[in-house]
């Protein structure tokens, strides 16, 4: 489908898990909606985001986590609720610490619950189990300012994805198959893959971007953020 796509997880050792096509317009609709009511052309919600005052009071409410006390999540009039209406995706942005979650709202809960992040770039682990998995907002913006080089430096190699902006489709890294040499790499750039290890992924062109082990190859970053 079109557009940035919408993941969760339970802890930073699981996959992401994509949300459903209804849940993606209904969270993609409540993101573009904050954006414009900020009216300034800025990305106001990071990719990951953060989440609300409320979810912080609730548990105070309730009782400390660390301790092992579950809690109940009182949804607010901005969470997007999502699974059939059986969870609330805050993405209140007045918490810096915590990121965008998702908790129950039907039962008491422990932990902060799942960590929620909206994706622009993403690798397409090919593997049945994973399928898509989102990069981090920082490497995700090395991969785009990375991309828009390649269709300044040399539009007629890059191909026809430059033309007018490129589909959101073509956001997509592959995993390496060993058979990179079936394209002239462009440009090779090093980021932190969705595992949390260091991938170079190669640019043989917009519409084909491979992810290699980092230790596999020489890399050139020149937009590799300090």
């Amino acid at each position: 489908s079109a557009g940035p796509l919408w993941f969760h997880r339970m802890d930073k050792e699981a996959a992401w898990v994509q949300f459903g096509p209804v849940d993606q317009r209904a969270l993609e609709e409540a993101y573009g909606a904050r954006q414009r009511l900020r009216g300034d052309g800025s990305e106001g919600i990071p990719v990951r985001g953060r989440m609300g005052p409320h979810v912080a009071d609730t548990a105070a409410a309730t009782g400390p986590d660390e301790m092992g006390t579950s809690i109940w999540y009182e949804p607010t009039a901005a969470d997007v609720l999502v699974y059939q209406r059986r969870f609330a995706v805050s993405l209140s942005e007045d918490v810096p610490s915590n990121g965008i979650r998702m908790r129950p709202i039907l039962w008491r809960h422990f932990g902060d619950g799942d960590e929620v992040t909206r994706g622009t770039w993403l690798l397409d682990t090919d593997d049945g189990r994973r399928g898509l998995q989102p990069y981090g907002a920082g490497d995700a913006q090395v991969l785009e300012d990375a991309f828009l080089f390649l269709c300044w430096w040399n539009p007629r190699r890059a191909g026809r994805g430059c033309g007018g902006g490129a589909p959101w489709k073509d956001r997509r890294v592959g995993a390496d198959t060993g058979e990179s040499e079936s394209g002239v790499v462009l440009l090779s750039i090093q980021v932190v893959g969705p595992n949390g290890k260091e991938q170079v992924v190669q640019f043989c062109g917009p519409d084909r971007i491979l992810a290699v082990p980092r230790s596999f190859v020489g890399t050139l970053s020149p937009f590799k953020k300090s």
